[in-house]
């Protein structure tokens, strides 16, 4: 599991833009948590305004984790929950992100009160995951800025000497 997740995140450094990060996150959480165990929710706004906007995308107020900034534990039956999570399930949302953009949410299904030692394994690793993954798109997202900024005029705003592959 912590070979599938550093694989992960040096695909993340390594991906051009957010949406091939979040792409590579979505597909390596089966590896990490197992089959069916935990997903990703996109934010609205992780996308340019130029790409499509995924419908299925959370606002910054449809989860608590958006909303406070760090995990959020979902059970049946509690008074506050996150909407997006199926009200018969236990579930853990952490989001992803600096600090002050979030560009995702890592949903995790958890088994309740019957497997407790393997839930606080199994949160343990979602929080490394989630920070590990969190660095890896924050790294990302200078990157992009200083590569703008290295082909950019700063009093025009005009592309200048990058090569067009």
């Amino acid at each position: 599991r912590l070979a599938a997740l550093t694989d992960a995140t040096q695909y993340v450094v390594a991906s051009h833009t957010h949406r091939e990060a979040l792409d590579v996150i979505e597909h390596a959480l089966p590896a990490v948590f197992g089959p069916g165990v935990a997903r990703l929710s996109r934010v609205h706004g992780a996308q340019r305004s130029d790409q499509v906007t995924d419908p299925t995308a959370l606002g910054p107020a449809d989860c608590w984790a958006l909303r406070t900034g760090h995990a959020f534990r979902s059970e049946p039956g509690a008074r506050v929950r996150c909407p997006h999570v199926d009200p018969d399930v236990a579930a853990v949302c952490v989001p992803l992100g600096d600090g002050t953009t979030w560009t995702g949410v890592i949903v995790l299904r958890i088994g309740g009160a019957s497997d407790r030692a393997h839930d606080v394994a199994t949160i343990a690793l979602l929080d490394d995951a989630a920070r590990q993954l969190s660095t890896a798109l924050a790294n990302l997202r200078l990157r992009r800025a200083l590569e703008e900024a290295a082909f950019r005029d700063p009093l025009t705003g005009i592309e200048i000497g990058r090569a067009h592959v």
